[in-house]
């Protein structure tokens, strides 16, 4: 399951979604945050997503070209790291490229910072809580 969050500016959550990675809920995420935006809003909105490639075809589907929508697409190298301590850890971050969609996205504003930084959030508060003995959770 993948936790999808949409976050403005002002770090307010717009929508979220707990679903798979697959291009119908990439779908199903940008139509329910394009119903969440004035209409008169869309023209000048600017969309930054990472590089899921569902994104390329789901943003255009629900908000057609209106507004601007680039991709910050992140390259990672293999890491020294092996075993289950390191199952779910990226790879070492080695650079990042900052793609325009569609429109005229302004490079300054290309960016996943405040959705990254939520997803750390998420993830520090809920490993605190582990399965043991047959599934059953208990706070660390």
């Amino acid at each position: 399951m993948w936790t999808w969050t949409a976050i403005d500016d002002s770090k307010l959550i717009v929508t979220w979604l707990i679903s798979d990675r697959s291009f119908e809920a990439a779908t199903l995420f940008m139509q329910d945050l394009a119903s969440r935006i004035a209409d008169d809003a869309k023209d000048d909105l600017q969309i930054t997503t990472d590089g899921l490639q569902s994104y390329k075809a789901a943003v255009p589907l629900q908000f057609g070209q209106r507004g601007h929508f680039a991709q910050l697409v992140k390259h990672y190298s293999e890491t020294p790291d092996r075993g289950p301590a390191r199952k779910y850890s990226p790879g070492i971050c080695t650079g990042i490229k900052k793609m325009a969609v569609y429109g005229n996205p302004d490079e300054t504003h290309v960016s996943t910072s405040y959705v990254e930084k939520h997803n750390q959030t998420m993830r520090q508060h809920m490993k605190r809580f582990r399965a043991i003995d047959g599934g059953s959770l208990k706070e660390d």
